[in-house]
Formats: structure tokens, C-alpha cells, sequence
């Protein structure tokens, strides 16, 4: 078993050691309906920053984040988590 490198591995990891294997070995990815505004949010940022660093100087990082905003933001997300909200 591979020990959890990131905080919010670790805090996963010493709340419950058999849900951080399902989502850090296996995969495993809640559903849609369990999303809250401050998953989608730090999901959207952490793309946009990526695709920022990924191509430096090609666009500004609010474009950037923007952008990723548009693409990524779930169309399926519940109405409370609209992304204009």
C-alpha cells in the first residue's frame, strides 16, 4: 500500500483507510449528486491552473480559469451549483 503524499490524502487515509484505497488505487469517484459547490469549484480552478502551467504565456490564468470554468463545469451539476452563482 502506497502512504498518502497530500493532505487531503492523508486526512482520507486516517478518517477511513479502506475509502482512501477506493479512491486513490481503484479509482472509484463518488456520483454526480454528491458533488458540493466547493468540489466543483476547486475541481474547475485545479484544471485551469494545470492547462495554465501546461502552456506558459500562452493566456493570462484568469482566461485560463475562465475557460475551464465553461468546459468543465458539470452540465449535470445540481441548480443550487450553477457556476454564475
Amino acid at each position: 500500500m502506497t502512504i498518502p503524499t497530500r493532505p487531503s490524502e492523508t486526512t482520507t487515509f486516517i478518517r477511513c483507510p479502506r475509502l482512501w484505497y477506493y479512491q486513490h488505487v481503484e479509482g472509484w469517484e463518488p456520483p454526480i449528486s454528491s458533488w458540493t459547490p466547493e468540489r466543483l469549484i476547486g475541481t474547475t480552478i485545479h484544471a485551469g491552473l494545470a492547462d495554465h502551467w501546461r502552456h506558459p504565456g500562452e493566456e493570462a490564468p484568469h482566461d485560463a480559469l475562465r475557460r475551464e470554468f465553461s468546459a468543465l463545469w458539470p452540465p449535470s451539476a445540481p441548480l443550487e451549483f450553477h457556476r454564475e452563482a
